[in-house]
Protein backbone atom coordinates (compact mmCIF):
# COMPACT_ATOMS: atom_id res chain seq x y z
CA UNK A 1 0.00 0.00 0.00
CA UNK A 2 1.10 3.56 -0.72
CA UNK A 3 0.32 6.89 0.89
CA UNK A 4 -1.04 9.81 -1.09
CA UNK A 5 -1.33 13.49 -0.14
CA UNK A 6 -4.78 14.53 -1.33
CA UNK A 7 -5.42 18.25 -1.73
CA UNK A 8 -8.88 19.74 -1.28
CA UNK A 9 -10.19 23.17 -0.41
CA UNK A 10 -9.28 24.43 3.03
CA UNK A 11 -12.09 23.67 5.47
CA UNK A 12 -13.44 20.71 3.48
CA UNK A 13 -11.04 18.12 4.89
CA UNK A 14 -13.57 16.53 7.27
CA UNK A 15 -16.13 16.16 4.45
CA UNK A 16 -13.50 14.43 2.30
CA UNK A 17 -12.44 12.14 5.15
CA UNK A 18 -16.03 11.09 5.89
CA UNK A 19 -16.71 10.42 2.20
CA UNK A 20 -13.55 8.36 1.63
CA UNK A 21 -14.12 6.30 4.77
CA UNK A 22 -17.83 5.71 4.15
CA UNK A 23 -17.78 5.03 0.41
CA UNK A 24 -14.43 3.30 -0.02
CA UNK A 25 -13.36 2.22 3.50
CA UNK A 26 -9.94 3.84 3.02
CA UNK A 27 -7.50 4.75 5.78
CA UNK A 28 -7.43 8.56 5.89
CA UNK A 29 -5.30 10.73 8.19
CA UNK A 30 -5.63 14.48 8.72
CA UNK A 31 -2.50 15.48 10.67
CA UNK A 32 -2.61 18.40 13.06
CA UNK A 33 0.09 20.16 15.05
CA UNK A 34 0.29 21.99 18.34
CA UNK A 35 1.00 25.68 17.80
CA UNK A 36 2.11 28.17 20.41
CA UNK A 37 0.64 31.68 20.24
CA UNK A 38 1.08 34.71 22.44
CA UNK A 39 -1.92 37.02 22.32
CA UNK A 40 -2.10 40.03 24.62
CA UNK A 41 0.66 38.60 26.84
CA UNK A 42 -1.19 35.28 27.24
CA UNK A 43 0.35 32.01 26.07
CA UNK A 44 -2.06 29.89 24.06
CA UNK A 45 -1.44 26.34 22.88
CA UNK A 46 -3.75 25.55 19.97
CA UNK A 47 -4.12 22.54 17.68
CA UNK A 48 -4.21 23.54 14.02
CA UNK A 49 -4.05 21.55 10.76
CA UNK A 50 -0.48 20.71 9.78
CA UNK A 51 -1.31 21.69 6.20
CA UNK A 52 -4.76 23.12 5.54
CA UNK A 53 -6.57 21.32 2.75
CA UNK A 54 -4.30 18.26 2.78
CA UNK A 55 -5.20 14.76 3.99
CA UNK A 56 -3.25 11.53 3.65
CA UNK A 57 -4.86 8.43 2.13
CA UNK A 58 -3.53 4.87 2.10
CA UNK A 59 -4.38 2.82 -1.02
CA UNK A 60 -2.77 1.02 -3.94
CA UNK A 61 -3.59 3.70 -6.54
CA UNK A 62 -5.58 6.87 -5.90
CA UNK A 63 -6.30 7.62 -9.60
CA UNK A 64 -9.67 5.78 -9.81
CA UNK A 65 -10.87 7.38 -6.57
CA UNK A 66 -9.79 10.83 -7.77
CA UNK A 67 -11.82 10.48 -10.97
CA UNK A 68 -14.92 9.30 -9.07
CA UNK A 69 -15.02 11.95 -6.35
CA UNK A 70 -13.34 14.97 -7.93
CA UNK A 71 -16.58 16.96 -8.20
CA UNK A 72 -18.11 15.71 -4.95
CA UNK A 73 -15.43 16.93 -2.54
CA UNK A 74 -13.67 19.70 -4.53
CA UNK A 75 -10.46 17.74 -4.94
CA UNK A 76 -7.63 19.80 -6.37
CA UNK A 77 -4.79 17.28 -6.78
CA UNK A 78 -3.04 14.27 -5.28
CA UNK A 79 0.61 13.26 -4.95
CA UNK A 80 2.24 9.97 -4.04
CA UNK A 81 4.43 10.23 -0.94
CA UNK A 82 7.76 8.45 -0.61
CA UNK A 83 7.66 5.63 1.94
CA UNK A 84 10.50 7.18 3.99
CA UNK A 85 8.70 10.54 4.18
CA UNK A 86 5.48 8.87 5.30
CA UNK A 87 7.35 6.95 8.01
CA UNK A 88 8.92 10.14 9.36
CA UNK A 89 5.55 11.94 9.39
CA UNK A 90 3.75 9.10 11.15
CA UNK A 91 6.56 8.67 13.69
CA UNK A 92 6.09 12.31 14.73
CA UNK A 93 2.32 11.97 15.27
CA UNK A 94 0.62 10.60 18.37
CA UNK A 95 -2.51 8.39 18.51
CA UNK A 96 -4.80 11.35 17.67
CA UNK A 97 -2.67 12.26 14.60
CA UNK A 98 -1.30 15.35 16.34
CA UNK A 99 2.34 16.43 16.26
CA UNK A 100 3.03 17.71 19.76
CA UNK A 101 5.49 20.48 20.61
CA UNK A 102 9.00 19.30 21.44
CA UNK A 103 11.15 20.85 24.14
CA UNK A 104 14.85 21.42 23.82
CA UNK A 105 17.83 23.68 24.34
CA UNK A 106 20.63 25.13 22.24
CA UNK A 107 24.16 23.86 22.93
CA UNK A 108 26.96 25.46 20.89
CA UNK A 109 24.42 26.76 18.33
CA UNK A 110 23.04 23.24 17.83
CA UNK A 111 19.59 22.08 18.97
CA UNK A 112 19.31 19.34 21.59
CA UNK A 113 15.76 18.02 21.93
CA UNK A 114 14.98 16.93 25.48
CA UNK A 115 11.37 15.76 25.07
CA UNK A 116 8.81 15.36 22.33
CA UNK A 117 8.52 13.81 18.89
CA UNK A 118 11.64 15.53 17.49
CA UNK A 119 13.95 13.49 19.76
CA UNK A 120 16.47 11.86 17.46
CA UNK A 121 15.69 14.20 14.55
CA UNK A 122 18.04 17.02 15.60
CA UNK A 123 20.13 16.69 12.43
CA UNK A 124 17.02 17.18 10.27
CA UNK A 125 16.19 20.57 11.83
CA UNK A 126 17.08 23.13 9.17
CA UNK A 127 15.84 26.37 10.70
CA UNK A 128 15.39 27.68 14.23
CA UNK A 129 13.37 30.81 14.98
CA UNK A 130 14.59 31.89 18.40
CA UNK A 131 12.17 34.82 18.54
CA UNK A 132 9.12 32.54 18.15
CA UNK A 133 10.90 29.56 19.71
CA UNK A 134 10.20 27.29 16.73
CA UNK A 135 12.29 24.75 14.83
CA UNK A 136 11.52 23.68 11.27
Amino acid sequence: MCWYAVITLSGEEEKLIAYLQKEFQLTVIFPKAERHFRIQKQDILAIKPLSAGCVFVECEDFTPYFKQIRGVCNLQAYHKIAQEDAQVLFSLMDEQNIIRMSKGIMVDHMPVVKAGPLCGYEKKIVKINTHKRLAE
